[in-house]
């Protein structure tokens, strides 16, 4: 009788090792899984965030002089009186990168993150781009957690030094030293502004249809130089034409230095003005 009250006791103490190391064991892991996912939700938003001061970046840029036809020179003529959802969007998802959206844990993926919320013109000079997302945990079926990530930027939109009058103020901005091109309709304060100075790179004729420029453009063959469908074609970074040969006539722009005063009716490079708003 005694022996089997002992064997009967340590079987319970046995099936009670197991049942503790099988709760010890769920612990751990419910643990590991916490902090992978806390991992994952934070790497998620620091890589938006770091999109989204991109995007706010290009939008501050362009949230004035954009939005209409180009010039010779490629500048806008146009005036915008709202964020441009389409750019904006297309900045984000080209910060980010596709493939990593896809893989991520944001529900709905793309078409999951909207920038509806974004606002123009804050205070009168500020612009917010605001990304609005869920993520989807993936052992939470049905349950998801709603994202709200921000960006803000002073839109450049001219500034007047303090201490001088309106006068000397006007009088040193007519002798400033501007550069201009013959064809061109603005002019530009730095004479490495990327409209009259193209940085070209050399690629391959193949794959431009893949390709695009820095303001999420398709790049269209030069009308000069008519380059073909292979071999190696050259690209600027804010161009929408490619060329067969980096002295293409069509690239070449000739600057010329002149006084502000005798600019005419030429308006201001948007480029430049980032440049100058930015302190350059």
């Amino acid at each position: 009788m005694n022996r089997q009250k002992n064997d009967l006791t340590h079987r319970c103490a046995e099936g009670s090792v197991t049942v503790e190391a099988s709760l010890s064991l769920f612990l751990f892991l419910a643990f590991f899984i916490c902090l992978m996912s806390f991992y994952f939700l934070l790497d998620l938003e620091i890589r938006m965030q770091s999109a989204l001061e991109d995007t706010a970046d290009l939008q501050a840029s362009y949230a004035v002089v954009v939005m209409g036809g180009e010039d010779g020179e490629g500048m806008f003529t146009g005036v915008m009186c709202a964020l441009d959802y389409p750019a904006a969007k297309l900045s984000l998802v080209n910060q980010l990168g596709s493939s990593y959206i896809k893989n991520s844990w944001i529900k709905g993926g793309i078409n999951g993150i909207s920038l509806l919320k974004s606002r123009y013109l804050v205070g009168g000079d500020r612009i917010e781009v605001i990304a609005d997302y869920k993520v989807s945990l993936p052992y939470l079926a049905g349950f998801s957690i709603p994202i709200e990530q921000r960006a803000e930027r002073r839109v450049w939109l001219g500034d007047k030094s303090s201490g001088e009058s309106e006068d000397e103020e006007d009088e040193e901005e007519d002798d400033r030293i501007v550069y201009v091109t013959p064809t061109g309709v603005a002019y530009h304060f730095y004479a490495d502004c990327s409209y009259i100075k193209v940085k070209l790179t050399a690629v391959d004729a193949g794959k431009i249809s893949t390709m695009r420029n820095n303001g999420g453009a398709i790049y269209y063959p030069c009308e000069s130089c008519k380059p073909g469908t292979s071999g190696t074609v050259y690209i600027a970074e804010y161009g929408t034409r490619y060329h067969v040969s980096s002295s293409c006539k069509a690239i070449e722009k000739n600057p010329q230095a002149i006084h502000l005063s005798e600019a005419g009716s030429r308006h201001l490079c948007q480029r430049c003005a980032q440049k100058a708003g930015n302190g350059g």
